[in-house]
């Protein structure tokens, strides 16, 4: 009976185990490796070429760095220098083309363009300060380190909930929106900046760091198969 007993208690431990662990939703598309790392339910790794990303997991990129992900419907992300973003959760699934999910943008700059899902609006990108509700787009986005966010909309809209405040400000192509430290908002033009380059904050000396993607062998270990088909 003990052993029996025993059993069954690691029956419930590795069912328990399967099911709390977080799902894959995307993967690396960035050939060249610049020294990102992801770090959930394992220890802190770097990220190269291929790589599988899971939900909850911490993306974070160095001075100089940068990385490219690729979610499970298309989407895409680029991370700039300096950048955290949190993969809280997405979903998608191919037969109805529909999903949804949520990604936090916490520091640095980013390039959002959305994918096949049907459904965009129920992707939400959240920063400290602002929440966007997707609605079929190419976003440049910048988080300061006090939080304050500035949206750049190259194509489609997005709708932005400052804080939590209950007005939402829609924001069109060639249009941008401030939302500053303690939540006021504004709307400007489209800021000026290279197209297809990794995006740096606002007033970076740096100069640009190149096209993000395909520029160069990756330095990580090439997998034994591209699990992603």
């Amino acid at each position: 009976m003990a052993i029996l007993a025993a059993a069954a208690a690691l029956g419930c431990v590795e069912a328990h185990s399967a099911m709390a662990k977080s799902p894959e939703i995307g993967a690396v598309i960035q050939r060249t490796y610049r020294g990102a790392t992801a770090e959930g339910e394992e220890p802190m790794r770097s990220i190269y070429y291929r790589d599988n990303v899971f939900a909850q997991e911490l993306i974070r990129t160095g001075t100089r760095g940068s990385t490219e992900l690729e979610f499970l419907d298309n989407t895409h992300l680029v991370v700039g220098p300096n950048g955290e973003v949190r993969l809280d959760e997405f979903v998608y699934d191919p037969s109805s083309g529909t999903g949804g999910g949520q990604i936090s943008l916490k520091l640095g700059a980013f390039r959002y363009q959305s994918g096949e899902l049907k459904n965009k609006e129920n992707v939400k990108l959240v920063t400290p300060t602002a929440t966007m509700t997707i609605r079929g787009t190419h976003l440049v986005i910048f988080v300061a380190p006090d939080g304050a966010t500035e949206v750049n909309v190259i194509e489609g809209a997005v709708d932005v909930l400052a804080c939590n405040t209950p007005s939402v400000v829609a924001v069109t192509a060639g249009q941008r929106v401030n939302v500053t430290a303690g939540c006021a908002t504004s709307v400007a033009g489209l800021r000026a900046m290279p197209r297809d380059y990794i995006p740096q904050q606002p007033g970076s000396t740096e100069p640009p760091i190149g096209d993000p993607g395909n520029d160069g062998p990756t330095e990580g270990p090439e997998p034994e198969q591209d699990q992603r088909g």
